[in-house]
């Protein structure tokens, strides 16, 4: 692939060569920008907010779920979705989007917002889980985790779902594309992974699997990479399921060879992650690099920390961990700090690349937690973008991310000892 003849653009395609896929999609300027990068809840809420009201072709949205409309901030949305005047396309997963809240559900409010359009609901559980579990337990198991905003031409990557505290007090983070292939592409897979979804409330016909991973293999299988000296950016947009044989590179293994390319290049690694919880292998692959900074939700601002006077079954799960952190460091002599934000949850993840230079070669963006059920469990998207420039405004932009979010970094420290429950799981 052509480019600027430079050592950080040889970096860079040496980087793009490791990623083993044919779809890689070339950005420019007017795809990605300074701009492209929202940086609090309460932006995403109105950016989001105000694109809807705008739409006029399409609004395809893959999330978790999207908030049954018991605050002003999702009512607000679901008024919007409701007078839009655009086709939508709404894809959750199925048990969060069923799972009853203040006696309604996800699902039953998008429903009635969308005026009895069907809502489509993807369930990852095979049988007999899917049968035997029951809600919540039945999302632990799995769960269809990919976040993707899409509204005519613009479309906002993220881990946040579309609800109260996404809108309000978790942080995360949030990229916007302008138009091209990538925006494309997350539409084209919105559009294939609504085919193996149930249509709420009716169940209606799904594509078989065969059908499903014939679609995807040729929406993954396809070069759309352009010979632009202007680009900022190469997309390698990346897929996970853990039910099936994907027949093209799974995310799992694009991030690997990301970090190994990155490990042999004296590339530094920076991670956010709001669960952190590893496999042996991504370890490993972290131990490589040159250095490497994790950062994790700490123990005031972790999305499971039990609320005041709220009692939950699972209040041990964020003390589990905390202290496998403190094991990452210990044990694995990796440097991990704590994200502390007094009235904040943290829900942040992503990859930063630097290069030995110090220029911002790589970085990753979508839902994964790089973790156990990230890996084994969970449908997650994410996005390799390869910057073949030393600094643009769009590089600039995410290192300044990066730094928003370590504003609120601390070293580790557990104030109590474990019990013998959470020291049996490390």
């Amino acid at each position: 692939m052509p480019g600027l003849p430079n050592s950080h653009n040889a970096l860079a395609q040496r980087l793009l060569r490791a990623l083993n896929s044919t779809r890689v999609i070339s950005l420019t300027s007017s795809n990605l920008k300074k701009s492209s990068i929202i940086q609090t809840p309460k932006e995403f809420h109105s950016e989001v907010c105000r694109l809807v009201r705008s739409a006029r072709d399409r609004i395809s949205i893959a999330s978790l779920y999207i908030g049954p409309g018991a605050s002003a901030l999702e009512k607000e949305l679901l008024t919007a979705l409701h007078d839009a005047k655009a086709q939508i396309c709404i894809l959750m997963d199925q048990n969060r989007g069923t799972r009853p809240v203040n006696a309604t559900t996800s699902a039953q409010s998008v429903h009635a917002a969308l005026k009895n359009e069907p809502v489509h609901l993807y369930q990852t559980l095979r049988e007999p889980l899917k049968t035997i579990l029951p809600s919540p337990l039945n999302e632990a198991a799995g769960v269809f985790h990919i976040k993707s905003y899409i509204i005519d031409n613009d479309l906002i990557l993220s881990g946040a779902n579309l609800s109260q505290e996404y809108f309000y007090d978790r942080q995360d983070r949030y990229v916007r594309v302008h138009g091209g292939d990538l925006v494309e592409f997350y539409a084209d897979l919105v559009k294939i992974l609504s085919t193996r979804a149930y249509q709420y409330p009716n169940d209606g016909t799904k594509a078989s699997q065969e059908q499903f991973l014939n679609s995807i293999a040729k929406l993954f299988g396809q070069s759309t990479d352009k010979t632009d000296e202007n680009v900022v950016a190469y997309a390698i947009p990346t897929f996970q399921h853990p039910n099936l044989r994907l027949p093209f590179t799974s995310d799992v293994d694009q991030i690997r060879n990301l970090l190994d390319a990155t490990a042999k290049e004296g590339c530094s690694v920076k991670l956010a992650s709001a669960y952190l919880n590893p496999t042996q292998a991504f370890i490993s692959c972290l131990q490589k690099q040159h250095s490497c900074e994790l950062l994790t939700a700490g123990p005031i601002s972790h999305g499971f920390a039990p609320k005041a006077g709220v009692k939950r079954r699972g209040d041990s799960v964020p003390l589990y961990f905390l202290a496998n952190s403190l094991d990452l460091k210990e044990r694995n002599n990796l440097s991990v700090k704590w994200y502390n934000r007094l009235g904040w949850t943290f829900h942040a993840k992503g990859l930063w690349i630097i290069s030995p230079a110090g220029h911002l070669v790589a970085a990753v963006v979508g839902s994964g937690n790089f973790g156990y059920r990230s890996e084994q469990r969970d449908i997650e998207s994410n996005c390799v973008l390869i910057f073949p420039q030393e600094n643009s405004p769009i590089q600039e932009a995410m290192l300044q991310e990066w730094d928003r979010l370590h504003v609120y970094a601390e070293e580790p420290m557990l104030h109590k000892p474990l019990g013998a429950h959470i020291r049996a799981l490390l």
